[in-house]
Protein backbone atom coordinates (compact mmCIF):
# COMPACT_ATOMS: atom_id res chain seq x y z
CA UNK A 1 0.00 0.00 0.00
CA UNK A 2 1.50 3.30 -1.12
CA UNK A 3 1.77 6.02 1.52
CA UNK A 4 2.43 9.53 0.23
CA UNK A 5 4.86 11.75 2.13
CA UNK A 6 3.80 14.83 0.19
CA UNK A 7 1.22 16.96 1.99
CA UNK A 8 -2.35 17.23 0.73
CA UNK A 9 -4.58 20.31 0.51
CA UNK A 10 -8.25 20.39 -0.49
CA UNK A 11 -9.53 23.71 -1.86
CA UNK A 12 -13.18 24.47 -2.53
CA UNK A 13 -13.76 26.87 -5.39
CA UNK A 14 -10.26 26.03 -6.53
CA UNK A 15 -10.56 26.29 -10.29
CA UNK A 16 -10.38 30.08 -10.75
CA UNK A 17 -9.81 33.44 -9.10
CA UNK A 18 -8.50 33.36 -5.54
CA UNK A 19 -8.92 29.58 -5.36
CA UNK A 20 -6.74 29.02 -8.42
CA UNK A 21 -4.12 31.37 -7.01
CA UNK A 22 -4.07 29.39 -3.77
CA UNK A 23 -3.81 26.14 -5.75
CA UNK A 24 -0.78 27.46 -7.66
CA UNK A 25 0.93 28.48 -4.43
CA UNK A 26 0.48 25.06 -2.84
CA UNK A 27 1.58 23.29 -6.02
CA UNK A 28 4.77 25.35 -5.96
CA UNK A 29 5.25 24.28 -2.35
CA UNK A 30 5.14 20.61 -3.39
CA UNK A 31 1.62 19.71 -2.22
CA UNK A 32 -0.91 17.41 -3.78
CA UNK A 33 -3.79 19.78 -4.54
CA UNK A 34 -7.42 18.71 -4.85
CA UNK A 35 -9.64 21.42 -6.32
CA UNK A 36 -13.37 21.20 -5.68
CA UNK A 37 -15.47 23.17 -8.13
CA UNK A 38 -18.93 23.10 -9.69
CA UNK A 39 -19.12 24.03 -13.37
CA UNK A 40 -15.89 25.68 -14.48
CA UNK A 41 -14.05 22.69 -15.91
CA UNK A 42 -12.46 24.94 -18.54
CA UNK A 43 -10.71 27.01 -15.88
CA UNK A 44 -9.49 23.88 -14.11
CA UNK A 45 -8.03 22.47 -17.33
CA UNK A 46 -6.32 25.80 -17.95
CA UNK A 47 -4.92 25.79 -14.41
CA UNK A 48 -3.60 22.25 -14.86
CA UNK A 49 -2.05 23.10 -18.24
CA UNK A 50 -0.39 26.26 -16.91
CA UNK A 51 1.05 24.33 -13.97
CA UNK A 52 3.47 22.49 -16.24
CA UNK A 53 5.10 19.46 -14.63
CA UNK A 54 3.39 20.31 -11.35
CA UNK A 55 0.05 19.66 -13.02
CA UNK A 56 0.47 15.96 -12.24
CA UNK A 57 -0.03 16.88 -8.56
CA UNK A 58 -3.33 18.64 -9.29
CA UNK A 59 -6.65 16.79 -9.03
CA UNK A 60 -10.28 17.81 -9.29
CA UNK A 61 -13.70 16.96 -7.91
CA UNK A 62 -16.91 18.43 -9.34
CA UNK A 63 -19.44 19.19 -6.60
CA UNK A 64 -22.41 21.54 -6.49
CA UNK A 65 -21.98 23.24 -3.12
CA UNK A 66 -25.43 24.79 -3.43
CA UNK A 67 -26.88 21.34 -2.73
CA UNK A 68 -26.54 18.82 0.08
CA UNK A 69 -23.36 16.78 -0.16
CA UNK A 70 -21.88 13.79 1.61
CA UNK A 71 -18.69 15.51 2.73
CA UNK A 72 -17.62 12.53 4.83
CA UNK A 73 -17.57 10.38 1.71
CA UNK A 74 -15.74 13.05 -0.28
CA UNK A 75 -12.95 13.45 2.28
CA UNK A 76 -12.75 9.74 3.03
CA UNK A 77 -12.14 9.10 -0.68
CA UNK A 78 -9.31 11.64 -0.66
CA UNK A 79 -7.88 10.11 2.49
CA UNK A 80 -8.15 6.61 1.04
CA UNK A 81 -6.04 7.69 -1.94
CA UNK A 82 -3.37 9.76 -0.18
CA UNK A 83 -3.53 8.41 3.40
CA UNK A 84 -3.57 12.00 4.69
CA UNK A 85 -5.23 15.40 4.41
CA UNK A 86 -3.23 18.26 5.85
CA UNK A 87 -5.18 21.36 4.90
CA UNK A 88 -8.79 22.21 4.03
CA UNK A 89 -9.37 25.64 2.49
CA UNK A 90 -13.02 26.65 2.35
CA UNK A 91 -12.74 29.23 -0.40
CA UNK A 92 -15.85 28.73 -2.53
CA UNK A 93 -18.12 31.74 -2.63
CA UNK A 94 -21.20 33.03 -4.40
CA UNK A 95 -22.08 36.72 -4.73
CA UNK A 96 -25.08 38.14 -6.55
CA UNK A 97 -25.63 41.82 -5.93
CA UNK A 98 -29.22 43.00 -6.06
CA UNK A 99 -31.68 45.26 -4.23
CA UNK A 100 -32.46 43.54 -0.94
CA UNK A 101 -36.18 43.71 -1.72
CA UNK A 102 -35.61 41.30 -4.61
CA UNK A 103 -33.82 38.61 -2.61
CA UNK A 104 -36.13 35.59 -2.65
CA UNK A 105 -35.87 32.20 -0.93
CA UNK A 106 -34.07 30.62 -3.88
CA UNK A 107 -31.40 33.32 -3.96
CA UNK A 108 -31.11 33.21 -0.16
CA UNK A 109 -30.71 29.43 -0.05
CA UNK A 110 -28.10 29.38 -2.81
CA UNK A 111 -26.01 32.07 -1.13
CA UNK A 112 -26.21 30.54 2.33
CA UNK A 113 -25.58 26.98 1.11
CA UNK A 114 -22.47 27.83 -0.90
CA UNK A 115 -20.96 30.41 1.44
CA UNK A 116 -21.90 29.03 4.83
CA UNK A 117 -23.51 25.58 4.91
CA UNK A 118 -20.69 24.03 2.87
CA UNK A 119 -18.12 25.48 5.28
CA UNK A 120 -19.88 24.05 8.33
CA UNK A 121 -20.41 20.54 6.99
CA UNK A 122 -17.05 20.23 5.26
CA UNK A 123 -15.32 21.29 8.50
CA UNK A 124 -17.49 18.91 10.49
CA UNK A 125 -16.66 16.03 8.14
CA UNK A 126 -12.91 16.58 7.95
CA UNK A 127 -12.69 16.89 11.72
CA UNK A 128 -13.11 13.11 11.98
CA UNK A 129 -9.96 12.62 9.88
CA UNK A 130 -8.06 15.31 11.75
CA UNK A 131 -8.95 13.73 15.09
CA UNK A 132 -7.41 10.44 13.91
CA UNK A 133 -4.35 12.18 12.48
CA UNK A 134 -3.93 14.44 15.52
CA UNK A 135 -3.15 17.35 13.22
CA UNK A 136 -4.67 19.47 10.48
CA UNK A 137 -5.48 22.96 9.28
CA UNK A 138 -8.76 24.56 8.28
CA UNK A 139 -8.60 27.92 6.53
CA UNK A 140 -11.85 29.71 5.74
CA UNK A 141 -12.10 32.57 3.27
CA UNK A 142 -14.65 35.19 4.28
CA UNK A 143 -14.94 38.81 3.11
CA UNK A 144 -14.70 42.37 4.33
CA UNK A 145 -18.43 42.50 3.57
CA UNK A 146 -19.00 40.26 6.58
CA UNK A 147 -17.31 42.86 8.78
CA UNK A 148 -18.76 46.08 7.38
CA UNK A 149 -22.15 44.88 6.17
CA UNK A 150 -23.34 45.17 2.61
CA UNK A 151 -26.14 47.14 1.00
CA UNK A 152 -25.81 45.47 -2.41
CA UNK A 153 -25.80 41.89 -1.08
CA UNK A 154 -26.77 41.75 2.62
CA UNK A 155 -27.35 38.00 2.41
CA UNK A 156 -23.77 37.55 1.19
CA UNK A 157 -22.45 39.78 3.99
CA UNK A 158 -24.40 37.78 6.55
CA UNK A 159 -23.04 34.48 5.26
CA UNK A 160 -19.46 35.71 5.45
CA UNK A 161 -19.92 37.10 8.97
CA UNK A 162 -21.18 33.67 9.98
CA UNK A 163 -18.07 32.05 8.47
CA UNK A 164 -15.99 34.13 10.87
CA UNK A 165 -18.11 32.86 13.77
CA UNK A 166 -17.78 29.25 12.61
CA UNK A 167 -14.01 29.73 12.51
CA UNK A 168 -13.96 30.67 16.19
CA UNK A 169 -16.26 27.80 17.16
CA UNK A 170 -14.32 25.10 15.31
CA UNK A 171 -11.00 26.45 16.59
CA UNK A 172 -12.21 25.71 20.14
CA UNK A 173 -13.74 22.37 19.23
CA UNK A 174 -10.60 21.05 17.52
CA UNK A 175 -7.75 22.67 19.44
CA UNK A 176 -7.16 19.63 21.63
CA UNK A 177 -6.51 17.57 18.48
CA UNK A 178 -3.69 19.88 17.31
CA UNK A 179 -5.90 21.43 14.63
CA UNK A 180 -5.66 25.12 13.75
CA UNK A 181 -8.73 26.87 12.34
CA UNK A 182 -8.37 30.39 10.96
CA UNK A 183 -10.12 32.76 8.60
CA UNK A 184 -8.87 35.12 5.90
CA UNK A 185 -11.02 38.18 5.23
CA UNK A 186 -10.08 39.81 1.90
CA UNK A 187 -10.95 43.33 0.91
CA UNK A 188 -11.05 44.34 -2.75
CA UNK A 189 -8.84 41.85 -4.63
CA UNK A 190 -8.10 41.94 -8.36
CA UNK A 191 -10.22 39.14 -9.83
CA UNK A 192 -12.56 38.86 -12.81
CA UNK A 193 -15.53 39.06 -10.45
CA UNK A 194 -14.24 42.32 -8.96
CA UNK A 195 -13.83 43.80 -12.45
CA UNK A 196 -17.62 43.95 -12.72
CA UNK A 197 -17.79 45.68 -9.34
CA UNK A 198 -15.14 48.20 -10.42
CA UNK A 199 -17.08 48.93 -13.60
CA UNK A 200 -20.24 49.70 -11.61
CA UNK A 201 -18.66 51.71 -8.79
CA UNK A 202 -15.61 53.26 -10.47
CA UNK A 203 -11.99 52.62 -9.49
CA UNK A 204 -11.50 56.07 -7.93
CA UNK A 205 -14.53 55.62 -5.69
CA UNK A 206 -13.11 52.31 -4.51
CA UNK A 207 -9.53 53.51 -3.94
CA UNK A 208 -10.59 56.51 -1.88
CA UNK A 209 -11.88 54.03 0.74
CA UNK A 210 -8.55 52.15 0.89
CA UNK A 211 -5.70 53.82 2.83
CA UNK A 212 -3.01 52.06 0.77
CA UNK A 213 -4.71 53.36 -2.41
CA UNK A 214 -4.38 50.10 -4.31
CA UNK A 215 -6.24 46.85 -4.83
CA UNK A 216 -5.05 43.59 -3.36
CA UNK A 217 -3.52 40.81 -5.43
CA UNK A 218 -4.56 37.17 -5.50
CA UNK A 219 -1.02 36.30 -4.44
CA UNK A 220 -1.57 38.24 -1.19
CA UNK A 221 -4.35 35.82 -0.23
CA UNK A 222 -2.44 32.76 -1.45
CA UNK A 223 0.67 33.66 0.53
CA UNK A 224 -1.30 34.10 3.75
CA UNK A 225 -3.19 30.85 3.17
CA UNK A 226 0.10 29.03 2.79
CA UNK A 227 1.57 30.66 5.90
CA UNK A 228 -1.47 29.52 7.90
CA UNK A 229 -0.83 25.97 6.69
CA UNK A 230 2.74 25.86 7.99
CA UNK A 231 4.35 25.20 11.35
CA UNK A 232 5.27 28.89 11.50
CA UNK A 233 1.60 29.55 12.32
CA UNK A 234 1.20 26.72 14.85
CA UNK A 235 0.19 29.08 17.69
CA UNK A 236 -2.41 30.97 15.62
CA UNK A 237 -5.97 29.69 15.79
CA UNK A 238 -9.48 31.12 15.89
CA UNK A 239 -8.33 34.31 14.20
CA UNK A 240 -9.73 36.45 11.39
CA UNK A 241 -6.81 37.88 9.42
CA UNK A 242 -7.62 40.89 7.26
CA UNK A 243 -6.07 41.62 3.86
CA UNK A 244 -7.73 44.84 2.80
CA UNK A 245 -5.16 47.62 2.48
CA UNK A 246 -6.43 49.20 5.71
CA UNK A 247 -10.02 49.55 4.52
CA UNK A 248 -11.32 47.85 7.67
CA UNK A 249 -9.32 47.96 10.89
CA UNK A 250 -11.34 45.71 13.17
Amino acid sequence: MKVYKKKVVVITGGSRGIGAGIAKKFLNENYFVICIYNKDNKSFKELKKNSGNLGSNLFSKKIDLAKKNDYKKIFNNVYKKFKRIDVLINNAGYLNQMPFEKIDYEEWDKTININLTSVFFSSQAISAIYKRQKHGKIINVASIGGQTGGTRAPHYALSKAAVMSITKSFSKLLASYNVNVNCISPGVIKTKMINQFIYKIGINNILKEIPLKKLGEIEDIANLAYFLSTEESKYITGQVLNINGGQYLG
